[in-house]
């Protein structure tokens, strides 16, 4: 079953072109385009430039395009394209334009969108895995507290709901702190998602976390990483080293059939690979992970 894709660009239409390239071998059910408006006049030329991409490609399925004429910002595009497609779509698949998915993505996207259709302790199906190379995953894919966005699908019934604004710093304070044990991992936590609640930092993806943590949502994430972000440089909007680490990953193909896990409960090993991407990590945490991740080889 093909799903919907939605397509978030801006003012890069070379890298959105490559990422389109990718969607339309998909030939996906319907294709949705959702590009923000401009700041300046060189942003007006590189959105023109994309609608001249659009024009010449010869589209095998429905495509329906959203070009606003005022710029948003990246918290309110985004968060407002999600809320058009979901107008339409009760699920799909979300890449931004920087978000560069392989092939075996959109199967894996397929599969669990319709499988975990009904389940609502799920809120996303991501196609990253950040340290693929690091452990070895029995199965095709696991769960997460963590919400990665660099290619992703979910459904209407989990989106609902979401503010990228409007909640209160108590609430926050109160579903992080429940959340996580790591007190410096619960203060970084605190920190953006107050930042991002207030517009003082212009995301939206902080409150989409957030969101799936207060409604005690778990994640999907595949064994190996499937979608490449494409994006690191001085015109990112946040992705602007280009040295990171994360710039350095690539993707594999998934293998088919996939194989489920015994249960959906986060591993403890995997969760601390991925804190480590957004915190620095105790000497003591580092020592008590690395015999556990030894444990679990001999296991």
């Amino acid at each position: 079953m093909k799903l919907p894709v939605l397509l978030i660009a801006f003012n890069r239409p070379h890298l959105t072109s490559v990422v389109l390239d990718s969607i339309m071998s998909y030939e996906p059910s319907v294709l949705y385009i959702a590009v923000d408006g401009p700041r300046h006049e060189m942003d007006n030329i590189a959105i023109n430039e994309f609608k001249e991409i659009l024009s010449k490609r010869n589209f095998n399925f429905k495509l329906v395009t959203l070009f606003r004429k005022e710029n948003l910002g990246c918290r309110l595009a985004v968060s407002r394209a999600i809320d058009w497609f979901f107008e339409h779509e009760d699920m799909g698949i979300i890449l931004e334009d920087d978000c560069l998915p392989n092939k075996s993505f959109y199967r894996f996207m397929e599969l669990m969108l319709i499988k975990y259709n009904k389940n609502e302790n799920i809120g996303i199906i991501s196609g990253n895995n950040f340290f693929y190379n690091k452990v070895h995953l029995p199965y095709s894919y696991y769960s997460t507290v963590y919400t990665h966005i660099w290619g992703w699908g979910t459904w209407k019934r989990a989106w609902l709901g979401y503010q990228s604004s409007g909640i209160s710093e108590e609430r926050i304070e109160e579903i992080v702190n429940s959340k996580f044990p790591n007190k410096v991992e619960r203060c970084f936590w605190i920190e953006n998602v107050k930042l991002a609640n207030s517009g003082k930092l212009d995301t939206w993806d902080l409150q989409w976390g957030f969101f799936n943590w207060e409604k005690n949502r778990i994640n999907i994430m595949p064994c190996k990483n499937l979608v490449k972000n494409i994006g690191f440089g001085f015109d990112a909007t946040h992705t602007k080293v280009e040295n990171s680490k994360l710039n350095q990953i690539e993707t594999n193909e998934l293998d088919f059939p996939l194989i489920d896990p015994p249960n959906l409960i986060p591993n403890p090993l995997l969760e601390y690979y991925t804190r480590r991407i957004f915190v620095k990590i105790s000497f003591l945490e580092r020592i008590k992970n690395y015999i556990l991740s030894k444990m679990e080889k001999i296991i």
